[in-house]
């Protein structure tokens, strides 16, 4: 996995619209509101980009049957507080991660 580690308004979002639209892989993000904004970003920016989906969604079993097991996600941190909590049965209140790439 890597990460893109950027500050705020950066473009790690264009980034990621611009990687789905080269790789065909769909994009997962926290809520709907995020939802709503990836698919006007990628409007805006005139990419064409495969199907967005929220954690709620892949929840909810919409991703079974399509073939699809690999996935891009935007805003990681939204999402990783909380995988991490489910997975350990513990709230996670700090850890560490090494950075994998320089990308910036």
């Amino acid at each position: 996995m890597n990460i893109i580690m950027k500050e705020r308004n950066m473009g790690k979002t264009t980034s990621l619209t611009f990687a789905s639209e080269i790789t065909g892989l769909p994009t997962v993000v926290s809520s709907n509101k995020h939802l709503d904004y990836i698919i006007r970003k990628a409007k805006e920016l005139q990419a064409k980009t495969p199907d967005v989906f929220t954690v709620q969604d892949l929840r909810a079993g919409k991703l079974r049957g399509r073939g699809i097991t690999d996935v891009l996600v935007d805003d990681m941190e939204q999402i990783i507080g909380e995988a991490i909590d489910s997975y350990l049965g513990v709230h996670v209140v700090a850890g560490t991660m090494t950075k994998k790439n320089d990308e910036r």
